[in-house]
């Protein structure tokens, strides 16, 4: 007896679901099985993390009390060759950092304090590579429903007629008249970052950070504005302006003075602020914002972390692109920080201060913009 060919169609149909959904169960209890195992090496991890700091903290107590900054540096770097360390910053009680080493702009934060005689003398933060995830058995759960239900997709694409698709296909862009060629993408060019640090907002209580985040983003606009630039938050440091790029030799100059003019304008407000700011570079597209996550965005907030007051520190990657350098007033930075700089050589310039024609054109911009501070709450403020 001969089957009729459609009873032969869904027998051969059968047996290709049954096969599917056998693959994707198999596949389902997979992934539930390391789920389970990257929640607990995430338990583990955190653990490790508390222990770590706990250890560092008690060996950070003797060169905290000296301001060893060499030694606390190397006690940094020793703990984030760990793999699951990703960064470290140690701080005193005054919340001034003494050193930092890795990536500290993300993970799971572990904090410390450290003590002597009973006394708090400061902080160090370990930040986790591999922080616990949120999601818990609801996205393992989610990832086997949807293993679980690609089989009737596939069997459903598997039946589609392919090769009638196909031939429609070909018969369109055959007979298409016009092929419209895509444009090249634009070169990059060398734009100028400039990192704001509000230096002492973990000292401040939340309401006052965000009062004086929102003024300083408030005179960052008006001076961006000006010389053609765009200003962001900064996660974990403050601003961040990123001055468009150009072919004028002379632009990497002009964002120098604009940093001296945004310096100038929030050092003269009455605020509780305390700011420091770096300078480097990076090459964009016009188009393009740049990704906080990029290197040379990480590398002007350590720039901007190491600033001392009243100068700007600059990369050098920056420092060699301004043309007669003459007219910039600037010593090299010695700094062992500067090490952990990644998109540039480990070396940049602290500067002072520019040529006078250049400082008066500064103090006439900075009269013209007549900003408020009114925003703020009035205090002491250091740049």
């Amino acid at each position: 007896m001969t089957l009729p060919a459609w009873i032969l169609h869904v027998k051969r149909l059968r047996r290709e679901l049954l096969l599917a959904v056998a693959v994707s169960c198999l596949v389902g209890i997979s992934i539930l099985s390391l789920h389970d195992h990257d929640t607990a090496r995430a338990a583990d991890d955190q653990a490790l993390g508390q222990a770590l700091a706990a250890g560092l903290a008690k060996l950070a107590v003797e060169p905290l009390a000296n301001r060893d900054r060499i030694a606390l540096g190397v006690l940094a770097n020793r703990l984030v060759a760990l793999e699951q360390i990703s960064g470290i910053t140690v701080y005193t009680v005054d919340d001034e950092m003494l050193a930092i080493s890795g990536d500290t702009q993300r993970g799971q934060t572990v904090t410390e304090a450290i003590t002597r005689d009973n006394s708090v003398v400061g902080y160090v933060r370990i930040m986790l590579a591999a922080p616990a995830s949120a999601g818990g058995s609801e996205n393992g759960w989610m990832a086997f429903a949807v293993m679980s239900l690609s089989p009737l997709l596939l069997v459903a694409l598997w039946q589609l007629p392919w090769r009638e698709i196909q031939l429609r296909s070909a018969q369109r862009e055959t007979s298409a008249e016009i092929r419209v060629s895509e444009p090249e993408p634009a070169a990059p060019v060398a734009h100028t970052l400039l990192a704001v640090n509000l230096f002492n907002q973990l000292t401040l209580k939340p309401e006052l950070r965000d009062r004086e985040l929102a003024h300083a983003h408030h005179v960052a606009d008006a001076v961006a504005e000006r010389y053609d630039a765009e200003v962001e938050a900064l996660s974990g440091t403050g601003l961040l302006l990123v001055f468009a790029g150009s072919d004028e030799p002379d632009r990497p100059y002009q964002t120098l003075c604009a940093a001296f003019l945004l310096a100038r304008l929030l050092f003269e407000a009455d605020t509780h602020g305390q700011y420091r700011l770096g300078l480097h570079t990076a090459k964009l597209v016009d188009e393009d914002r740049p990704s906080l996550e990029l290197l040379e965005v990480q590398d002007a907030a350590l720039l901007s972390a190491v600033a001392r007051p009243a100068t700007l520190a600059v990369s050098h990657a920056l420092f060699q692109s301004i043309p007669n350098p003459g007219r910039v007033v600037a010593t090299p930075m010695r700094n062992p920080l500067l090490n952990q700089l990644e998109s540039t050589a480990a070396e940049a310039w602290l500067v002072s201060g520019v040529d006078e024609f250049s400082q008066l054109q500064i103090e006439e911009h900075a009269d013209d913009l007549n900003y408020s501070s009114a925003a703020a709450t009035p205090s002491e403020s250091t740049f």
